[in-house]
């Protein structure tokens, strides 16, 4: 047999050979496996929405659960139908401050308090620049307070609030109830107007819209859905995108909101 014919052989050996492997039955068996998943403690917060109601209690709201029970309330003391509120993260602990308008010992004060259990922790006397205000914000460096006596927004000394640094206003500011930010801009929401302000921290108006329930009160910006919560005087709880388009509103006349605040924190 010479070589060119043992190699023929051998090639169709080997030829079959692959053929019939490829057509035999093949069975199955089933095979579970068991998967563990971790979930980021970072990635499982919980969000809350804040209002400061004109029966002067701050009420501690879960964002997903807008109208169901209060998960915290306490009397803040204060006596007067407009202010506002804002939540701080400070070395690890969480506060509420609101801002209180009138006449009395806790009139036109910047007041501290504990977000736990309400308990008071500082105040300050603001009477200096502001007899009306309605409204604060924190940017992260500074306090934002409005004062609708003379339509003026004032920023203030973070260090000692009685001091303002500054003020300003914006084109077509007439009663600013509240403000918010949102990490870059100011918004401000106007019932004299019924709309709401995107601005600078100079009073430059970057965009506005209207806000067609009436009556704002109040104002926040939501860091995780990136969106504007609003509240109106007749007690109603409104989600926005930053564009004026309206998500979805609430009743919370429970609380009559005159302020309101957002925080997300691990459960």
């Amino acid at each position: 047999m010479s070589n060119k014919e043992y190699r023929t052989i051998v090639g169709l050996f080997l030829f079959f050979l692959i053929i019939q492997t490829f057509l035999l039955p093949v069975s199955h068996s089933a095979v579970s496996y068991t998967a563990t998943v971790f979930i980021d403690p970072q990635l499982a917060k919980e969000d809350y929405i804040w209002v400061f109601g004109s029966d002067d209690f701050v009420h501690k709201l879960n964002k997903s659960d807008l109208e169901g029970p209060e998960l915290l309330a306490w009397d803040t003391g204060t006596g007067f139908i407009l202010g506002g509120c804002e939540f701080r993260l400070e070395d690890g602990n969480e506060y509420i401050y609101v801002i209180d308008s009138g006449t009395g010992a806790n009139s036109d004060m910047l007041i501290k308090f504990h977000a736990d259990n309400g308990t008071e922790l500082s105040r300050w006397d603001i009477s200096g620049y502001s007899e009306n205000s309605q409204g604060l914000v924190w940017n992260g460096s500074r306090w934002f307070i409005v004062d609708s006596r003379d339509d003026l927004i004032y920023q203030v000394d973070p260090n000692n609030p009685t001091i303002a640094e500054r003020s300003f206003s914006y084109s077509g500011q007439r009663f600013c109830g509240g403000l918010a930010w949102d990490g870059l801009y100011l918004w401000a929401v106007d019932y004299g107007t019924d709309r709401v302000y995107q601005m600078d921290v100079y009073g430059v108006v970057l965009t506005s819209w209207n806000f067609a329930p009436l009556n704002p009160a109040g104002a926040t910006y939501d860091g995780t859905s990136g969106n504007l919560w609003i509240v109106d005087r007749s007690g109603y709880l409104h989600e926005y995108y930053l564009n004026g388009t309206l998500l979805s509103s609430w009743d919370v006349t429970r609380a009559f909101p005159k302020g309101i605040a957002f925080s997300s924190t691990p459960p």
